[in-house]
């Protein structure tokens, strides 16, 4: 009796194993692509401008810095380093010269947009003064 309990059992598994193997080769093919890729009609958003924010200060030294954006909309921004502000614009360079932007999350099939923009530190540029 025990061979017998054991030999259902495996016709039942041998019988869930060929029914998986039966109905993923469909499934296989519906959704085999390469993962890394865009899909079809990739997400292009239109291409953002950078108006309206303006740098209001820095402070640091060597490679620490933070600095302060401010917007009409917005009110002010404390900035690092790494920060992504809204329209996807990722913080590459911050010192007491300024910060450096560039523009993320666009597919390279989207075609040509603003890459990147420079704000000027209000100390060096004569803006902000009295």
């Amino acid at each position: 009796m025990n061979g017998n309990r054991m030999n259902k059992y495996g016709i039942f598994i041998m019988g869930v194993s060929v029914v998986m193997q039966a109905g993923g080769a469909g499934h296989e093919a519906a959704s085999a692509r390469d993962p890394f890729q865009p899909l079809n009609g990739a997400f292009c958003a239109p291409a953002e401008t950078f108006s309206g924010w303006r740098m209001r200060g820095v402070i640091g030294q060597n490679a620490r810095w933070s600095g302060w954006l401010a917007q009409q909309a917005a009110g002010w921004r404390k900035i690092n380093t790494g920060d992504v502000l809204p329209g996807a614009w990722r913080i590459v360079r911050l010192d007491k010269r300024g910060a450096e932007l560039i523009a993320v999350g666009r597919s390279p099939q989207c075609g040509p947009a603003l890459k990147s923009v420079r704000l000027s530190s209000p100390f060096l540029s004569g803006a902000g003064r009295p």
